[in-house]
């Protein structure tokens, strides 16, 4: 919704993060960007593995971040093992992992 989809039950993008944020006791936002968004979802889902995702969502997977420093955009997929290479020959490797 934050992105232009259309609301269900009349809700916002803000509605919805401020719902959460009063299950967790935490103070409402005035307003919310995508920034803000990004923020909201690494605090929520901390222990449930969607940062990566979240990441490459809001274009910022390739940034430096914690001790990572590699920018190439074509980590954002990750190599075909090579046991499945040999077990479909048809399979080709993603592009940067030769």
């Amino acid at each position: 919704m934050l992105r232009g989809a259309t609301a269900t039950n009349a809700d916002t993008a803000l509605s919805l993060v401020n719902h959460v944020r009063t299950i967790r006791n935490a103070t409402p936002f005035q307003s919310i960007t995508l920034n803000d968004m990004l923020a909201e979802r690494a605090r929520e889902f901390s222990w449930e593995a969607w940062r990566r995702n979240d990441l490459i969502r809001f274009g910022k997977f390739e940034g430096s971040w914690g001790g990572k420093t590699n920018t190439d955009v074509y980590r954002r997929i990750f190599p075909i093992p090579a046991s499945e290479i040999i077990l479909n020959p048809s399979l080709k490797q993603n592009t940067g992992y030769n």
